[in-house]
């Protein structure tokens, strides 16, 4: 699938459902995540078949930096664990834990440029209520 997206030749580079793309720094890898199966993943920008980097269920609470990716462990208990993995090493360090509920769906993980600071969004109060309307017409 080809066609003209800001003055360039777009072509489709994953035949497979994925979401949350992001290339690395050095524009050599795509790394995503996908719909059917849990993790991080990467390809060749050029095209080929991906490979499971990190089995983690993840969704989209996931940042690339040049050293490795910072996520959030969704499964991790008894609360979600904000965790760094290096590329060097390939060892998975915990950073951080989660202690609100999360906004799943929408949610993101962006991490600051000097990845001194991670923000994600959680849900600090929510509240409800039951109202009942007389004679509503």
């Amino acid at each position: 699938m080809e066609g003209p997206r800001c003055g360039r030749t777009s072509r489709k580079v994953n035949p497979k459902r994925g979401f949350e793309a992001k290339a690395s720094k050095d524009g050599r890898w795509l790394y995503y995540s996908k719909f059917s199966e849990q993790g991080i993943w990467k390809m060749p920008t050029q095209g080929g078949n991906g490979t499971l980097v990190l089995n983690r269920k993840t969704e989209r609470f996931w940042d690339l930096t040049e050293q490795g990716i910072c996520f959030i462990d969704l499964d991790a208990k008894p609360h979600a664990t904000i965790n760094f993995y290096d590329f060097d090493t390939q060892r998975v360090n915990e950073i951080g834990t989660v202690d609100q509920q999360l906004i799943i769906g929408n949610g993101a993980l962006s991490l600051s440029p000097d990845a001194q600071w991670v923000l994600y969004p959680q849900v600090d109060h929510l509240e409800s209520h039951i109202m009942l309307v007389e004679n509503f017409r």
